[in-house]
């Protein structure tokens, strides 16, 4: 009996121990570090390495959607990891002396942490030298910038740079860089501060940072991350992940001249200005193999703004992104730019261009891919309000605006549409499909004649509110559309095709005076697809829904 008895106890106070275990768990996890009035700080072990890694990708943006979910927000998690305390940690004055000592060319390689004490200042570096951090934190305690390079050929690699706030400075949170043909790699830049540049204002030419990451930095002014003025500079492999610029640039502001930025990502970023993630400005800039996903701009261009000229936007993909009045993804304003070789999914913006609003002259878009955009006024992937521009051999699916234009609104009669490629998706059995205005010239109302097999079946004005195609069987139309503006024939083409069907494993009833059916429409990956008719049929009566800006419809239906 007693040995039953003990039994008992013993494995009551197990499960104890668990159910508390659990509790603390849960209790000291968080999915954010808070930028509260600058007053939050995080310590040299709370930060995880496996969160802040960051390797280049073998796939090209464009090949593979950027993987993400709306609402969620991947940042640093914050837990205890005794790899990363070294003791004792050791002051910025310590390590001012290790960089003193050293002759130029010295490689100093890191074995413990520097934190900033009372009466440190800043860490200068003023000659060429290599530090290899070994992974180690560089902490600012939110009191100081930690580093400002002055020396040409730095090389700075593998650090943690943590809690940098600039106190008498204005930009350049973590790092000042001045120095010319600077190079930093595989380093980490978590809670920073600054007015410009929380983490890093480069002004040296010819810099090259590659496969660093940068989580939870805050700039009240321009590059929420990166303010980047240095020309010729190479970015590239970096990741960005919830940064905030109070102007312009949630993660990056790019204004030197001749720079690439090249095979980075950017979630959950945000702009109270222009350019959620990246704002670019100067002349002969390039921008490739990135990914966008879930930035926001409260302003103009959600994922990215362009006010440099010759700029060339190539192969990057651009998902969920959000922008409150023109470009839910690119707002350009630079002249004689190229965009080419993108993809558009799910973009979205209070007023003009769901995707893509250019306002520059001379302006190329091609060979890009838009799907399922949507503009509350004009222009659901794509308004045009510049001179001289040509849109081509681009294609359209299922892009929606409020009032005109569901896949382009062109406010100027000189800008081109040729080759370009938009797919309707009809209801099963329907002989008749009437497709709404697909492009729209503000200034212009021309003649368009569809064609199918070489034989005219339609015909009316480009820029009538839908036009209607009747006799049509089951099978899939390859339509003609033609017009002739100013004396130039330009073609384009339409595919009216069957239905997009459905499976879904799980469906949640909900009831109230009748019965609520609340669907969830997402892509493969989980992601929202936002104003997507949906036809539900109960008991042979057809019910047409549209889903929300959440991915989210509603049906009512009383039996």
């Amino acid at each position: 009996m007693v040995s039953n008895l003990n039994k008992i106890v013993i494995l009551f106070l197990f499960l104890m121990f668990l159910s508390v275990a659990a509790v603390s768990a849960q209790d000291n996890t968080t999915s954010e570090i808070g930028l509260n009035e600058n007053t939050a700080t995080i310590d040299a072990g709370e930060i995880v390495e496996e969160n802040l890694k960051v390797e280049p990708k073998e796939d090209s943006p464009i090949a593979s959607e950027a993987e993400g979910k709306d609402d969620d927000v991947n940042v640093a998690n914050v837990e205890m990891n005794e790899d990363n305390l070294k003791a004792p940690g050791s002051s910025f004055k310590d390590l001012q002396k290790l960089i003193n000592d050293a002759k130029p060319g010295a490689v100093i390689t890191l074995d413990k942490d520097y934190s900033y004490s009372p009466g440190n200042s800043e860490i200068v570096i003023n000659k060429r030298i290599t530090i290899d951090g070994k992974n180690h934190v560089l902490d600012g305690k939110l009191s100081t910038k930690i580093l400002n390079i002055t020396g040409n050929h730095v090389t700075l690699k593998n650090i943690k740079f943590i809690n940098a706030n600039i106190t008498n400075d204005y930009d350049g949170g973590a790092i000042y860089w001045n120095g010319t043909y600077g190079k930093m790699s595989s380093c980490s830049f978590v809670n920073n501060h600054a007015e410009s540049g929380s983490a890093v204002k480069w002004d040296g030419e010819y810099g090259n940072m590659s496969s660093c990451s940068f989580v939870n930095n805050h700039a009240n002014y321009w590059g929420g991350a990166v303010n980047w003025w240095g020309d010729n500079g190479l970015l590239s492999a970096c990741s960005f992940t919830n940064n905030h610029a109070g102007e312009h640039g949630g993660a990056i502001s790019l204004s030197g001249e001749n720079c690439t930025l090249s095979a980075c990502s950017f979630t959950n970023n945000h702009a109270n200005g222009f350019g959620g993630a990246v704002n670019l400005g100067n002349s002969y800039n390039v921008l490739k193999d990135c990914s966008f996903v879930n930035n926001r701009a409260d302003r103009f261009g959600g994922a990215v703004a362009w006010d440099g000229d010759y700029g060339l936007l190539s192969a990057c993909s651009f998902t969920n992104n959000h922008a409150e009045y023109y470009g839910g993804a690119v707002y350009w304003p630079g002249y004689n730019g190229t965009l080419e070789v993108c993809s558009f999914n799910n973009n979205h913006v209070n007023y003009d261009g769901g995707a893509v609003y250019w306002e520059a002259d001379n302006g190329a878009l091609s060979s890009c891919y838009f799907v399922n955009n949507h503009a509350n006024d004009r222009g659901g992937a794509v308004a045009w309000d510049g001179d001289n521009g040509l849109l081509s051999y681009c294609s359209f699916v299922n892009n929606s605006a409020k009032y005109y234009g569901d896949a382009i609104y062109l406010y100027k009669n000189n800008t081109d549409v040729s080759a370009c490629f938009f797919v309707i998706y009809r209801p099963k059995n329907t002989a008749v499909v009437k497709v709404d205005n697909l492009i729209y010239y503000r200034d212009s109302d021309y003649g368009v004649y569809y064609y199918e097999n070489g034989n005219e079946i339609q015909s009316g004005l480009i820029n009538d509110g839908y036009v209607t195609f009747y006799n049509l069987d089951n099978g899939k139309h390859e339509i003609t559309m033609k017009f002739d503006k100013d004396g130039t024939e330009f073609t384009n083409y339409l595919t009216i095709t069957g239905d997009s069907y459905l499976s879904a494993s799980k469906v949640y009833m909900f009831y109230n005076d009748g019965t609520k059916y609340t669907i969830k429409l997402t892509n493969y990956k989980g992601n929202p697809l936002i104003y997507q008719n949906i036809q539900i049929t109960i008991a042979n009566k057809k019910y047409d829904i549209q889903t929300d800006s959440k991915g989210y419809a509603t049906l009512t239906h009383s039996p």
